[in-house]
């Protein structure tokens, strides 16, 4: 560049006009087991803010771990996520079940919020979720996932799977959920929790 142009010129610079590289942040495909990049930053922004000591911060971490492999989720979406989870109102029903739907349902406000306009009028699908949590399979896996499982085939509408199952029952009735209308708690949880705020304390 300077024998053509001039000993004068920024070769590094005049080339930027030109040639850019770029390096992705996540790859393709993360190893098995992995934590992905945003899933940390969950974590680093929940310590900077002082949400990782709250209760919901566990669950929240867990429904991201559910999704890490198979929806897009950008750092801006985390940002977002602690910033309204934390002057959204904790979840009022003291029940396992309630707070898997806190949680999944707090993630589905930010990166599939056409999906909380359904939930709003128990229109939500047992497939809309499964397309973002992958919950199907999970029956199997550890007692968090099948609960999960559990909880959202109660909770949703045109279900197609093993539930109710004996089993599936014994869980719905260990996670404490309304079994006469488990699919209105989703709206009241909205209601409750997402229609209101509370300012967070000094």
């Amino acid at each position: 560049m300077r024998a053509r142009y001039g000993s004068g010129v920024d070769a590094a610079k005049y080339l930027q006009k030109f040639v850019s590289v770029t390096c992705p942040l996540i790859g393709p495909k993360l190893p098995l087991g992995d934590i992905s990049a945003y899933s940390r930053y969950f974590e680093h922004i929940s310590k900077l803010t002082g949400f990782s000591s709250d209760p919901r911060f566990r669950w929240l971490r867990d429904y991201l771990l559910m999704i890490d492999h198979h929806s897009v989720v950008s750092l801006r979406d985390i940002e977002k996520l602690v910033a309204q989870v934390s002057v959204a109102v904790p979840e009022p029903f003291d029940t396992e079940g309630a707070r898997h739907l806190y949680a999944g349902l707090s993630i589905l406000r930010i990166i599939r919020p056409e999906l909380i306009k359904k939930a709003r009028y128990n229109e939500l699908t047992f497939d809309d979720v499964d397309r973002v949590f992958k919950l199907r399979g999970r029956n199997t896996q550890p007692d968090f996932f099948k609960d999960a499982y559990a909880v959202w085939s109660a909770c949703t509408r045109d279900f197609q799977g093993t539930f109710p199952s004996t089993s599936n029952n014994r869980r719905v009735d260990h996670l404490e959920l309304d079994k006469t209308s488990p699919r209105e708690l989703q709206s009241e949880l909205i209601a409750r929790c997402f229609d209101a705020f509370v300012l967070p304390s000094d």
